[in-house]
């Protein structure tokens, strides 16, 4: 009898961690898609849709190395002076996505985004926008089983960016890892 009853409980704590873990997977996929859905915005100079991904909160919060914005309307008004027009948006895409679920409504994520220079009609890059590239760290916020950012840490890439990356074709994530805070962290000595 006591045998059966452990099966069941080991049967049931199979089943929790399965859902568990598609939950998660469900989670990540969402604030995965809501970034690309960021980065076309971007990609087409839609500021206004891009900022739609943001949680439209007086508590939103966004912190890059500069200042501290805090309010939506405090971070829209800080993007639209970064980024008057189109022209000096450039092209963004993210490299080196990896999520982690903080509890059941918030999600954190962290990556290398980089932003390139539009080609003008004739070919050339535009003088307005120099390549740049930073790392970020997002806390995304579920509210009526939609999935906002809530907190935005961007930081400015120094340097040359880091090699080993795939390239990125605009508005697509590559070199994507999801991370479980309930795994062991891997030996990199092996």
């Amino acid at each position: 009898m006591k045998a059966i009853v452990m099966l069941g409980v080991l049967a049931f704590a199979g089943c929790a961690s399965r859902a568990y873990v598609e939950e998660d997977q469900a989670a990540w996929e969402n604030c995965r898609n809501l970034l690309l859905q960021q980065a076309e915005a971007w990609n087409r100079g839609e500021l206004e849709i891009f900022v739609l991904g943001y949680r439209r909160s007086p508590n939103t919060l966004f912190l890059n190395d500069d200042e501290v914005a805090v309010g939506f309307d405090k971070m829209l008004a800080r993007y639209k002076a970064s980024y008057p027009d189109a022209a000096s948006m450039g092209t963004l895409s993210f490299e080196g996505l990896q999520f982690m679920n903080i509890d059941a409504t918030h999600v954190m994520c962290t990556g290398t985004f980089v932003l390139k220079p539009k080609a003008t009609p004739e070919g050339e890059e535009s003088a307005e926008v120099k390549e740049r590239w930073g790392r970020f760290g997002l806390v995304f916020r579920q509210e009526d089983s939609v999935w906002k950012i809530a907190l935005d840490y961007t930081t400015k890439g120094v340097g040359t960016r880091p090699t080993g990356r795939v390239e990125q074709v605009p508005g697509k994530v590559e070199d994507e890892r999801n991370v479980d805070p309930m795994e062991p962290a891997e030996d990199p000595d092996k």
